[in-house]
């Protein structure tokens, strides 16, 4: 017999609906975007040469590579690297690219046997795959749920106390979730932060900078926020290289203004020092005071972190003592 519906069944179960339609619909998308990624796999693998490789000079920066091959006999050129590639906002990224693809190499590219012109250099990644796996989870969740909400139980059983702790569980794994992804993002920050302390100085050059924007809510300029993006040329060890990495954190303005300020007061010390890896003279970056701000924000998350996950522990257990209250209330009246 299923139980009456109650108010904190209805809330509950729009919950859970909402874990299995989130989930079903980033499911569908991911699983087209890894079968995509997984039929490139399966195209021709042919030889190529590299005519040039460079990397734009404004952000996103991407990298340039063209390339010629031949397919039937009939020569191809083509500037591809992956279907949907159109740069990075990290110079870094798009240098250790064109350094894997210099002029005058070969590679090898994959070539669609259905259309000679369609082709990559690069394959997609499979971390589509992943995150299927991800949605399946939020899927199996929200049905449990449901069936949990809705299975039949005896008439005398305290559903409203039941819903509640189910609901704080609920709670508290969603901000375990979200701690335990902000520290795990986080992580590559906390250690370049730490390791920049020890990376030699050298002095470069502001190459150009501009301003950029990202919003937090949808359609609204209220919401939207301003950062400066930089590149700047610098020698080491005799070599030339550019980065765009200020600092480990963008630091946000509220107005273009204030932003287009902070920009222009950047060019203004064209010549100044800037930090590089020693063991990898690409990455270099101009500001490394942020250290204890990653580390502050790895302390809040860590703390979240374990508070997410002491007070699901915590509310499971209550839950099972709770039962097992009853059980001993239910056997003492026999």
């Amino acid at each position: 017999m299923i139980r009456s519906k109650g108010k904190s069944s209805i809330s509950l179960s729009l919950i859970f609906l909402a874990f299995i339609g989130v989930g079903a619909f980033a499911a569908y998308e991911r699983t087209m975007s890894f079968v995509a990624a997984m039929d490139v796999r399966s195209w021709s693998r042919v030889e190529c040469t590299i005519l040039k490789s460079s990397v734009g000079t404004q952000a996103p920066y991407a990298a340039r590579v063209s390339y010629t091959y031949q397919v039937a006999g009939q020569p191809h050129t083509s500037d591809v690297l992956y279907d949907g590639y159109d740069g990075t906002g990290d110079y870094y990224d798009a240098q250790k690219i064109i350094e894997r693809y210099p002029a005058g190499s070969t590679a090898v590219c994959r070539v669609n046997p259905a259309d000679p012109s369609h082709v990559v250099l690069e394959l997609p990644g499979l971390w589509s795959g992943l995150m299927i796996a991800v949605c399946l989870l939020s899927i199996a969740i929200g049905m449990a749920g449901l069936l949990f909400t809705w299975r039949a139980a005896p008439p005398e059983a305290d559903f409203s106390s039941r819903h509640s702790r189910l609901l704080l569980v609920l709670f508290f794994s969603f901000y375990f979730l979200i701690a335990g992804v902000v520290l795990a993002s986080k992580v590559p920050a906390f250690l370049t932060a730490f390791a920049a302390r020890n990376w030699p100085a050298a002095p470069c050059v502001i190459i150009s900078t501009d301003i950029d924007s990202r919003s937090s809510g949808h359609h609204s300029s209220n919401s939207a926020h301003y950062f400066v993006t930089v590149l700047f040329g610098y020698d080491y060890n005799g070599k030339p290289h550019k980065s765009s990495r200020n600092a480990v954190f963008d630091t946000y303005y509220r107005s273009p203004a204030d932003a287009r300020l902070a920009a222009d007061a950047l060019l203004s010390e064209r010549n100044t020092a800037c930090f590089v890896n020693p063991a990898d003279p690409d990455e270099a970056i101009l500001d490394r005071t942020y250290a204890g701000a990653v580390a502050a924000i790895l302390a809040i998350a860590a703390v979240y972190l374990l508070a997410g996950a002491g007070a699901a522990f915590l509310a499971v257990r209550s839950a099972r003592m709770s039962r097992r209250h009853k059980s001993m209330k239910h056997a003492s009246l026999k």
